[in-house]
């Protein structure tokens, strides 16, 4: 299952679909843009940071409801939040849903 979220949020961006109402906001933003407002943020405006982490937030709750596992589980935001940025400063022309949903097949694996 958890695999299987990743293979749909990347099906979903590959293959155009992004153009039909299926994802709002941030999570159809670049990596690289997360990974320029994470280091803004670092130079004391975390506004738009929080933003990112929102709607994160939200979409990792979503999920957790749906599919009955708690991503959040032995986490904590400081700790996501480096593992987005690292991961988005190494992949980042991928969308920033598609860094998420990794975060998420991580994050199951300590469930």
């Amino acid at each position: 299952m958890k695999a299987g979220i990743v293979a749909t949020l990347v099906s979903l961006f590959s293959t155009g679909v992004m153009a039909q109402p299926m994802m709002y906001g941030l999570g159809t933003q670049g990596c690289g843009k997360y990974v320029a407002v994470a280091d803004q943020g670092k130079r004391g405006d975390g506004q738009e940071v929080y933003q990112y982490i929102t709607w994160m937030s939200g979409f990792m709750s979503h999920a957790s409801s749906v599919n009955g596992v708690d991503y959040f589980k032995n986490s904590d935001t400081e700790s996501v939040q480096l593992w987005l940025e690292n991961y988005c400063r190494a992949h980042p022309l991928e969308p920033f849903a598609i860094a998420v949903a990794q975060l998420m097949v991580e994050l199951s694996k300590k469930q």
